[in-house]
């Protein structure tokens, strides 16, 4: 197994997002770093072309070790402080009487899921959710979907319909969002790379910070706050809370300008 060297870029794991996990007798494994691969080899040993290309695996999500489903000695506690000292990843062992669906849009995506639980007669409304990797989704239908986990994945999330709303807990981090129809924040702090689109953005309480920002109607609740910081950089000074509603900040260098343009431009064009 050839394990590429270690990248400038490192992610920090959050410890404490584990330790429900450990006081619910949870076990923790360990798994490869996130930024491990391996070359994929034949039983002769020789690597596997595809495309005219060596055959690259990426080991992130793999346990650390092959027994992994038959070990009995893993200590949660000293599984956690191995991941922290060597920065690998962390995997949850779980129980018999749980379940987990993975929806992937390479073997049915959205619409397999729908069908298996339409056959089955299955509300999966009330279950927990989270959303990984690099694919992105979209979001359609009148509903309203709410995010309680911290989506991972760094693709579009595209609102075409309905509304998307981040709870306390909810995190769209790094995925870019094109908003057709409404996305709303309803408590807590967030940070979200880009909001842009025709739509309604609405910070109902709490924060948003938001790199780029481009929509329709931006609504902000009173005592929220709204933080435009370009290229994912903090505001200098900290944040603010809005006085009023429908209220942003613009606190980073240019911006005032931006705005005041404009203002400008909008006066000038009525006066036509």
């Amino acid at each position: 197994m050839s394990i590429t060297s270690k990248p400038k870029h490192q992610v920090s794991i959050l410890a404490d997002e584990f330790e429900a996990y450990i006081a619910a007798s949870y076990v923790l494994i360990p798994l490869y770093r996130w930024y491990d691969r391996h070359t994929v080899k034949t039983k002769a040993g020789k690597p596997v072309i595809k495309d005219g290309k060596p055959l690259i695996r990426l080991d992130g999500k793999r346990p650390l070790h092959k027994n992994w489903t038959t070990r009995n000695d893993y200590v949660s506690r000293d599984v956690l402080a191995l991941c922290l000292k060597e920065q690998r990843n962390v995997g949850v062992r779980l129980t018999a009487a749980q379940l987990v669906v993975d929806v992937d849009p390479r073997n049915g995506g959205n619409e397999g899921f729908a069908k298996l639980c339409a056959d089955l007669g299955l509300d999966p409304s009330g279950w927990p959710r989270v959303i990984t990797g690099s694919g992105g989704w979209v979001k359609t239908g009148a509903g309203t979907l709410i995010l309680a986990n911290n989506g991972t994945y760094a693709s579009e999330t595209t609102i075409v319909a309905g509304a998307v709303e981040l709870s306390e807990m909810g995190q769209l981090a790094q995925s870019p969002i094109v908003n057709h129809a409404s996305f709303r924040t309803l408590a807590g702090d967030h940070a979200v790379v880009s909001v842009s689109g025709p739509g309604t953005t609405e910070v109902v309480a709490g924060s948003l910070t938001v790199g780029r920002l481009s929509q329709q109607v931006l609504s902000v609740g009173s005592g929220a706050k709204v933080v435009l910081a370009p290229s994912g950089e903090s505001a200098a000074g900290g944040t603010v809370p809005v006085p009023e509603p429908a209220a942003l900040l613009l606190l980073a260098i240019g911006l005032l300008g931006w705005a005041d343009r404009c203002a400008r431009e909008r006066r000038a064009s009525s006066a036509t």
